[in-house]
């Protein structure tokens, strides 16, 4: 900020990396040409994107106020590939939660929250104002990590307009993962982040 010619500026990180769902299916970030798709990410990578997804929420629900992200979704993560400091060091992963147009600090003034339709708690969809909750990002998280673990969206072959209606209507969850050699292991740790209508049973 220039406080002389009223000038202000916004720096923001650079990411360098691929959007979540690029990833998942296997295109990794910094490879070019036919081998920048490879086969899908391994399970200890995508545990890895998941645990850092879950390292922001815990920060964001940790601040006071509480900052509630308001938008989980695939499109709104990104994965960037690192690298050891020694030649050929190892490669791992990292998550970088992004857009926080919709996000809200939890205080009495803090108007409702928006959000993209098929990742919204249900909550969100009665048409009644609720005010701001961590549990409305917890329950996107489960969205999420169905979506990180399986490679399929939420509610994938509903209508926008029968959305609303699962998850209002019948407390619908997606199916669960089918255990193949990616996600073998993993049932029990979706079932633990499962997205859940009520929102006291909502954990991480």
């Amino acid at each position: 900020m220039d406080a002389a010619l009223s000038k202000l500026s916004l720096v923001l990180e650079f990411v360098d990396g691929v959007p979540l769902g690029a990833f998942v299916s296997g295109m990794h970030p910094h490879a070019e040409g036919p081998e920048a798709r490879g086969p899908p990410a391994s399970a200890s990578a995508r545990c890895l994107i998941v645990s850092d997804i879950l390292n922001v929420l815990r920060y964001l629900h940790s601040r006071q106020p509480v900052i509630v992200h308001g938008d989980l979704k695939d499109s709104n993560v990104f994965v960037e590939e690192r690298r050891g400091r020694t030649p050929g060091g190892q490669i791992w992963y990292h998550a970088k939660l992004l857009d926080f147009g919709l996000s809200r600090l939890v205080t009495r003034r803090a108007v409702p929250l928006g959000g993209t339709l098929r990742w919204m708690a249900p909550e969100l969809l009665t048409g009644v104002a609720v005010p701001p909750a961590a549990a409305a990002d917890l329950y996107s998280f489960g969205l999420l990590a169905y979506f990180i673990v399986t490679g399929r969206r939420p509610f994938e072959g509903a209508s926008r307009d029968r959305v609303p209606v699962l998850k209002i209507g019948l407390y619908a969850t997606p199916s669960p993962p089918r255990s193949d050699s990616t996600t073998r292991g993993h049932s029990q740790y979706y079932t633990t982040t499962t997205p859940h209508a009520d929102t006291s049973r909502r954990f991480a």
